[in-house]
Parts: structure tokens; sequence; C-alpha cells
């Protein structure tokens, strides 16, 4: 079944992938990271999350210069679902899909699959992004970034205080 995707923008149509150059991305990413094939229950609609979660990667998501744990990935699954729906694309986004497209499109992040941070910042780029042709000419999608030291977030560490229980053997005694 062949798929139309009309996006309102200046965005030129040879700056975006086909749908067999999706496929083999797709391919490269779960070669290289299995947790993000899909399962029996996602595998109908998994091509078109995938699919959706590229052209929104690719046509509007803003790249930042290092990883940007102030916004979960989920935030940005919930951009992609925004844009979807101004663009009339059907379909939807899922966080497994979105995950590997940003893989696929060359957006640096930062963990594994789902605990997980992109190289993404709020608002649209403004430009198209072609960084995907560079892993297709490769053959091999890029590695994480690592962050603080192999710390995916720069949390400050803290210890949790529990309070004392009661000495339940003391009551009884008496």
């Amino acid at each position: 079944m062949a798929v139309t995707v009309t996006i309102e923008s200046n965005i030129r149509r040879e700056n975006l992938p086909s749908g067999d150059e999706l496929r083999r991305l797709m391919e490269l990413v779960e070669r290289a990271h299995p947790k993000l094939c899909p399962d029996a229950n996602e595998a109908r609609e998994y091509f078109t999350h995938f699919r959706n979660a590229a052209m929104f990667l690719i046509c509007s998501a803003r790249r930042s210069e290092t990883i940007d744990t102030r916004y979960s990935a989920w935030t940005f699954m919930n951009n992609a679902d925004r844009w979807l729906g101004e663009n009339r694309i059907n379909g939807g986004v899922g966080f497994k899909a979105l995950t590997a497209a940003a893989i696929a499109t060359a957006v640096p992040y930062a963990g594994e699959y789902p605990f997980v941070s992109f190289a993404l910042s709020l608002g649209a780029a403004g430009r198209a992004s072609a960084e995907w042709r560079e892993i297709l000419s490769r053959g091999h999608v890029p590695a994480p970034v690592v962050v603080n030291d192999g710390r995916p977030r720069d949390l400050p560490e803290f210890r949790v205080r529990r309070p004392a229980l009661p000495d339940v053997g003391e009551r009884l005694r008496r």
C-alpha cells in the first residue's frame, strides 16, 4: 500500500527519505539495537510510527549541541504528535519508534531504550536535516553519547532516608 505524506512547508522532497530508504534505516537501527525491534503487538503499526517520527525529526525537530536532560524523551513524542496533527499526517508515533527514528536520523542520544535522552530542544528547526543520508552511506548507526562519565543524567547524588519504624515488640511486652 503506497502512502503519500504531504507536509506544508518549504522542505524540498529530495531532503526526505523514500519508503525504501526508511526501511533500510529502520533495519540498521534494529540490527544495532535489538530492543527497538517491534514486538508482535506493534508490528502492524511500527513502520508507520517510525516513518512519522522520522518525518518530524527531519522536518521540524530542533537539534541542540548537547544532550538535553531537562526534557524527557516523552516531551518530544508529544511534540511529534502535535506536529503530525498540524500537518494532517495520520498514524501517530510511538516511543520505541521515536527512539529508533532519532537514532536513524543521527540525533545524538545517550542511554538505552527506554531510558534515553536526545540532543533536541523545544521549538521548530526551520530547515530540514539530511544527516540520515550519511547513516545510509556508512551502513551503521551512531553509538550513544557518553554523558558525565557514563551517567546518562547529571543528577545530584542523594539517599533516601527512611523513618525509623516503631519497635512493635516493645508495645507487646508492656
